[in-house]
């Protein structure tokens, strides 16, 4: 569903806004914590634009007769000289009511390529208006005009009229607002020009001299630049091109891509001037000008004469790639949802962005499906792509049947180890059937539509059987990364007919914060080992959890980075069930050995674990509670327990009150020696059985 920009207020900055931007790039630019979602006015003005363009053709120098009656030349046919404090009138637009007025405005500052005006009964300062003077002199037309072509110049002038105003948009306080507009009937003679090259930026709620009002004029300026280029350009390519301009002048990624990866099935060439366009096309235009040759390409681009699809066909062509639109478009489909540059080539992801960054949990998934056979159906909108996900399947294959006055074109990924893209032969109907997949943690199917015209629906069934459905708990009580330290692990899987996959939880001693891993998945009887990292950096001593839908044996590695004698490791077995009653079967504490025990506590509450140590001849010794909290561990070391008596051997017996998994740390390093060992802490069994 698309969101409409009338009466919506979200937080946050938006087009033009960025979230990614270099102030370095601009003079004087300010950031405010909060401006309303904004949108261009220029594609409300397209229908009265294109009918001028069809009557008049591209913009030429006016008459001087016509100039001079306007003002705009002297008696003798020069321009006449600007001077600021000069107070001009001019025609605008009332997108509330759709009718021009007009308003009077003072020059307040004259630049090197612009003059900039500012609406009677509006402030702004002189050094904000300084500061955009110079932004555009030095930053945006020069950007602007060396990717995008040269502007019209009907008047002979070559400054650009950028007229600050409170643009009249219906915004009162509340809700979305127009941020600027070019409007090309200043190019011609119409009794509304102005006849001059102009914009408009808003004044309320636009803030000048800010990221987002550069953005603004970056945008604008490229309207009108590709207005001079090719007047009958299709809105969506034009509006991207622009929202491409705000980051080829160093104001970031278009702030509405987030928008647009909450609403996917959204048509790309079906532009209804709403957030998710905004954040569509301005992906689209990335993704061609990072994988299609760059700025020389969106010069091309722009500069082509045909429109919209056959614009970018054959601007391709002219290019010298063999990729048609429907490739790019489906590859840039597969692209937002994968985002992953290191397989095909770099096709089926970004460079220069992450989607994550804008959705963390990526693009919107219109379904998931976790058990089997599945029979379902759907509709998308042309050039749009739907996102469906399949998780933890045997034996599975896919079929699918779109309708017949379509085209669809069907990807599945599968993302069970490094991830793989393939696509789903369809016939003529839009009729097809997958491979079979045999074993599988997570599949993405996307079924787009590359066509412009044809019904939208279609249906999809899957064949097979899920992959068990049990989870499996296991436990290593100790974890650290402290300076000079680190952990590993190793699995395997049991299991030699299903994949599985694993998930792996820090939990720092305290039990307060925790952090899930990457899911990691192996192969029917297969092996890994790679090394435990926080990616945070927040949990430098601890525990793990691990949960897999498949049994695991495993090992858990730790030691130091160091060199010599203090350079160790050892390890312990993966745990595979917590208990109340543990033994550690042999200890020691004396001049040569070092033991220290380790506890976790997997469980809501805290628990009270209570160590007794027990001489090798079965008599008790010191014994003392420790308090576990929730989620939580402890390490103690057992000099401290003895309150710094030497034992040369016995055990210790482990009670708690809640289940606990345990093990000993043994080693003689302090002598020298490089002896060194993980004991496991060991469920008794029943006396008597």
């Amino acid at each position: 569903m698309k969101k409409k920009i009338v009466g919506i207020i979200i937080l946050g900055l938006f087009s033009w806004g960025s979230l990614f931007f270099d102030l370095g790039k601009c003079s004087g630019g300010e950031q405010y914590s909060y401006q309303p979602p904004a949108i261009c006015g220029t594609p409300l003005l397209y229908n009265e634009a294109l009918k001028l363009y069809k009557l008049f053709g591209k913009p030429t120098r006016l008459p001087k007769d016509i100039l001079i009656k306007m003002g705009r030349l002297d008696a003798f046919g020069k321009l006449l000289k600007a001077e600021v404090g000069d107070r001009e009138s001019f025609w605008a637009w009332n997108f509330d009511t759709k009718t021009y007025y007009q308003l009077n405005a003072t020059l307040k500052k004259i630049g090197i390529h612009c003059y900039v005006f500012v609406e009677e009964g509006q402030n702004v300062s002189s050094t904000v208006l300084n500061n955009i003077a110079n932004e555009f002199d030095t930053n945006i037309y020069p950007t602007d005009t060396s990717i995008f072509g040269s502007e019209p110049n009907v008047d002979g002038d070559t400054r650009i009229t950028i007229l600050l105003l409170d643009i009249k948009d219906g915004y009162t306080g509340s809700g979305g607002y127009i941020a600027g507009y070019y409007h090309a009937v200043n190019e011609y003679n119409d009794p509304h020009s102005n006849l001059r090259e102009m914009f408009y930026m808003d004044l309320n709620p636009g803030q000048p001299g800010t990221i987002q009002f550069y953005g603004t004029l970056a945008h604008e300026l490229q309207h009108m630049i590709h207005f001079n280029q090719d007047g009958n350009e299709e809105t969506w390519i034009n509006e991207g091109c622009s929202t491409l301009a705000e980051f080829l002048c160093g104001y970031g990624h278009d702030s509405n891509i987030g928008e647009f990866l909450e609403s996917p099935d959204n048509g790309l060439i079906n532009w209804g001037n709403d957030l998710p366009d905004y954040g569509q096309v301005y992906l689209f235009l990335f993704y061609l000008w990072e994988k299609y040759g760059g700025n020389s390409f969106i010069t091309q681009l722009t500069q082509n004469p045909e429109n919209g699809i056959q614009g970018v066909n054959t601007t391709l062509s002219a290019s010298g790639y063999s990729d048609d639109f429907n490739t790019v478009f489906s590859n840039w489909a597969v692209a937002n949802y994968l985002d992953n540059t290191s397989i095909e080539g770099g096709k089926y992801g970004y460079d220069g962005l992450n989607i994550t960054d804008f959705r963390p949990e990526g693009i919107y998934l219109s379904n998931t499906w976790n058990s089997y056979p599945v029979t379902s159906s759907g509709s998308v909108e042309h050039y749009a792509a739907d996102y469906i996900k399949f998780t933890d399947g045997s034996n599975v294959t896919f079929s699918f049947n779109g309708n017949n006055l379509n085209d669809f074109r069907v990807f599945i990924i599968d993302e069970t180890y490094s991830p793989q893209v393939s696509s789903i032969s369809l016939d003529s109907n839009n009729d097809g059937t997958s491979s079979t997949f045999t074993s599988f943690s997570s599949l993405v199917m996307i079924p787009m539509s590359v066509s412009s015209l044809g019904w939208k629906s279609y249906s999809y069934s899957s064949e097979g059987v899920s992959n068990g459905g049990k989870d499996y708990k296991y436990y290593f009580p100790y974890f650290t990364e402290k300076t000079g330290y680190w952990t590993g692990v190793a699995f395997s899987n049991c299991s030699t007919t299903h994949d599985v996959n694993i998930n792996i939880e820090l939990y720092d001693q305290t039990g307060t914060i925790s952090e899930s891993l990457p899911k990691r998945a192996l192969p029917p009887r297969g092996q890994e080992a790679f090394v435990v990292s926080s990616s945070s950096g927040t949990i430098q001593e601890g525990w793990m959890l691990i949960t897999s839908d498949q049994p695991l044996t495993g090992l858990c590695f730790f030691g130091t980075s160091g060199t010599g004698v203090d350079k160790y490791m050892a390890d312990i077995t993966l745990i595979k069930a917590t208990a109340t009653t543990l033994h550690v079967p042999h200890v020691a504490q004396n001049e040569e050995w070092d033991t220290t025990i380790l506890i976790c506590n997997p469980n809501d509450n805290d628990t009270t674990a209570t160590l007794t140590y027990i001489f090798p001849k079965g008599e008790a010794g010191e014994s003392k509670d420790y308090n576990i909290p929730a989620w939580g561990s402890i390490k103690i070391e057992l000099l401290k327990h003895l309150n710094g008596a030497t034992v040369s051997g016995g055990k210790v017996e482990i009670s708690a009150t809640q289940g606990i998994a345990g093990f000993a740390l043994y080693d003689n390093i302090k002598t020298g020696k490089r002896c060194y060992a993980g004991i496991s802490a060991v469920e008794p069994e029943e006396v008597g059985k």
